[in-house]
């Protein structure tokens, strides 16, 4: 803590006119925080785009109205292939 109370971050230095000599640098890590956190969720969109969640009846009933089978079948067809979006359309298309 400094004399008046607040907090310091040890990793900064401090010069003697108050200002930060490491600032460029903080900026850097928070730029790559930002870039390494926005990398995470694209990939995890990415990927819940390419399973259907056969337990949920919208995305049952999204690609019964898709493929014009009924939910059922598309069920079916879940349970066979597994939730590859690929492989159940490929299975559905037939």
């Amino acid at each position: 803590m400094s004399p008046d109370g607040e907090r310091v971050n040890p990793n900064l230095s401090v010069s003697a006119s108050g200002t930060c000599e490491s600032l460029k640098r903080c900026f850097e890590v928070e730029a790559l925080m930002a870039v390494a956190k926005k990398t995470k969720t694209a990939r995890g969109r990415k990927q819940d785009r390419a399973r259907v969640a056969g337990g949920q009846d919208y995305e049952v009933l999204y690609e019964a109205k898709k493929t014009g089978k009924s939910a059922p079948a598309v069920k079916k067809a879940f349970k066979k292939v597994g939730n590859v979006r690929k492989r159940l359309e490929k299975k559905l298309s037939r």
